[in-house]
């Protein structure tokens, strides 16, 4: 036999794998208690070489009725190279409360056999002021195990000094190679058009603005809102701060640096950006990445726009 026919066989194998690659590995909603989300749709494509078969997919969790799922749960389905099935999901709130779900999908992946993905939800009670979510229930919603300080999470306020993960940094600078990038996680406040604009700036006493994107008339009241515009900037090697306008506001933008906050005089810190070291769901922080929530005016809830921003380190 040539020593040239078992390898050859074994690349022949490995070569027809199928592979489950899911269009989101989590999914998460929010609406108010008693209302139905519009559908989510989840793609279940076969990126490998090999016939893939989903052979059942199952809903389970703690929450699991208040997820809906609709697709191939009870049949099989077998999907030959990129070929692929789609999957919706919506969530119907019973309280106001964050809850959570998942998806197991059976496959014969070899190399997953069972993809899990999580779905999220939050209830809430209604729309704008008091019935906005807190701070610290939206990150729970994103699995983000960070502790904002909140003593009483139940509200929509960032009341109360308690122990948190905050971190003193107003200004920043590129950490690495690349651009900084930004991820808009929520945004709650009034829906005007637009609802905001965010950007960053160079440091002095009338800032440099640069604008980045809008969050678009529509998404005043949402997990992931809509953008127009860039979420990746690259800002050189000097210091910068973020800051964000509302024009629902007559005052001045929001500035990550507190003495530029001169409209804010109930907050006699002038305190209106506030970030937090991001962490995986494990718990596990993430270098030069941080959770930065922003404060429009002068209620203190410090969710009018959540972002995600990365390959940052502090600035001063």
């Amino acid at each position: 036999m040539s020593p040239w026919i078992e390898p050859l066989e074994s690349r022949q194998l490995l070569s027809s794998v199928p592979h489950l690659a899911p269009s989101s590995n989590q999914l998460v909603f929010e609406q108010t208690q008693g209302f139905g989300t519009v559908t989510q749709t989840l793609t279940l494509k076969n990126t490998g070489r090999g016939r893939l078969t989903i052979k059942s997919m199952k809903l389970g969790g703690a929450d699991a009725g208040q997820f809906i799922v609709n697709g191939t749960r009870t049949r099989k389905v077998t999907l030959s190279r990129g070929g692929s099935v789609k999957v919706t999901v919506s969530f119907f709130p019973y309280g106001v409360a964050v809850s959570g779900a998942a998806l197991q999908i059976n496959s014969n992946d070899p190399t997953a056999p069972v993809t899990i993905i999580p779905l999220r939800g939050l209830g809430v009670s209604g729309q704008f002021g008091e019935s906005e979510p807190s701070l610290q229930r939206i990150l729970d919603t994103f699995q983000i195990p960070v502790n904002v300080g909140d003593q009483n999470p139940a509200t929509n306020l960032l009341d109360g000094a308690g122990a948190s993960d905050e971190v003193s940094m107003q200004l920043l600078k590129k950490a690495g190679a690349g651009p900084v990038t930004i991820t808009p996680l929520a945004a709650f406040t009034w829906d005007t058009a637009p609802v905001a604009t965010i950007g960053w700036y160079a440091p002095g006493t009338t800032p440099a603005q640069q604008n980045l994107f809008t969050i678009p008339k529509g998404n005043a009241q949402t997990l992931l809102p809509v953008t127009i515009g860039a979420t990746q900037f690259d800002p050189g090697g000097a210091a910068f701060g973020l800051f964000g306008s509302w024009p629902f506001e007559k005052h001045n933008a929001t500035y990550s640096q507190d003495a530029i906050n001169t409209w804010d005089h109930v907050d006699a810190g002038q305190h209106a950006v506030r970030f937090y070291p991001y962490k995986t769901s494990a718990g596990v922080v993430v270098p030069n990445s941080y959770i930065v929530a922003m404060e429009q005016g002068t209620n203190s809830d410090f969710q009018d726009a959540v972002l995600l921003i990365q390959n940052v380190m502090a600035g001063q």
